[in-house]
């Protein structure tokens, strides 16, 4: 009975989420066209957040509270089952309730608060019915992600707010480079790269070169794909290429930082998108809306663990040190 009951919950839990997270992104990209600084301001904190989930669930990151990182929590997340559920489940009530009720009263900002008081009453519906709850460790879990959110959003908020190129680049760079500089302060020992300025530089050049010859061949503008090319080539330059682990806090600064600040940059390197624009955002975000779900978890049960394994079988044993392709031979 009880593998009943967990088998059932794992479902509602799985639907919820799924549901949950539909619903969520058409609502934030039905805001590109009527709101473009909520958009901007709401995106960015979700894609940290996002990126710090990944970071610590890696051990990546400095332990903040009493647990060393997302992952060793997930025994334990079992006890929250019952409220995270209930939790989910009248939130995605809440936003389908809230949406009609906004969309009767001419007020779709109503669905917000609805929603949230949905959640929140299953969430305290099923916390009455779960025994010895430590709130205090489970909300520990959520500092880091939360933290990221709350400065990449403020950071969002700020450049959607910025008009004219001259202001909006220096602005987009520092605050991206300024993430970059907490993320690379609190950035665990093990997770510190070492230096390999050849590897480097290869990687950085590369990634600029193909970004931006792709761009080239499609008549568009290269220098803005080519920044996003740069700052992911210098990222598998950086962490991807030398051994990690035996780095020094300076160079984990320099690291995080150039990347990230390549990345604000890119945000401020064009003007505030016009409506016409904002509403072609809206528009192509669809299909991706309705193909995430597939593609995410095709990519998670199939071309993960694939990448994983083609990775691992280029290191030596225990995945201590890069070997290339010795194990092959």
């Amino acid at each position: 009975m009880d593998k009943i009951v967990s088998t059932l919950i794992s479902v509602a839990i799985s639907v919820g989420l799924s549901a949950g997270l539909w619903v969520g992104i058409n609502l934030l990209f039905q805001q590109a066209t009527v709101n473009w600084r909520k958009f901007q301001t709401i995106a960015t904190a979700l894609v940290a957040f996002t990126l710090v989930i990944v970071l610590d669930g890696n051990r990546a990151l400095k332990t903040i509270g009493p647990r060393s990182s997302v992952v060793d929590a997930l025994d334990d997340i079992a006890n929250l089952a019952p409220p995270l559920t209930m939790a989910l489940l009248l939130g995605v009530v809440g936003l389908l309730v809230g949406r009609a009720v906004g969309a009767y009263r001419g007020s779709p900002a109503l669905m917000w608060p609805i929603a949230a008081g949905f959640a929140a009453l299953g969430l305290v519906l099923g916390l009455t019915r779960t025994d010895n709850v430590d709130l205090e460790y489970y909300g520990s879990i959520l500092w880091w992600p939360l933290i990221a959110a709350a400065i990449a959003g403020l950071g969002g908020w700020v450049i959607a707010g910025t008009v004219g190129q001259g202001k909006r680049r220096p602005i987009g760079a520092g605050i991206g480079a300024g993430f970059g500089l907490l993320l690379g302060a609190f950035l665990d020992v093990t997770a510190r790269p070492e230096i390999e300025p050849v590897g480097l530089v290869i990687a950085t050049l590369a990634g600029a070169a193909i970004a931006g010859g792709v761009a080239k061949l499609r008549g568009n503008d290269p220098i803005p794909p080519a920044l996003i090319g740069t700052a992911f080539g210098w990222m598998i330059g950086a962490f991807a290429l030398p051994d990690v682990g035996g780095g020094s806090t300076d160079w984990a600064l320099i690291a995080t930082m150039v990347p990230l600040g390549l990345i604000g940059l890119r945000v401020g390197w064009n003007e505030l998108p016009s409506i016409v624009k904002r509403a072609r955002i809206d528009a192509r975000a669809r299909a991706w809306i309705f193909l995430g779900p597939a593609v995410a978890f095709i990519s998670w049960v199939v071309i993960v663990p694939v990448i994983r394994t083609a990775y691992l079988s280029l290191r030596g044993e225990q995945s201590e040190s890069f070997v290339g392709l010795e194990n092959y031979g």
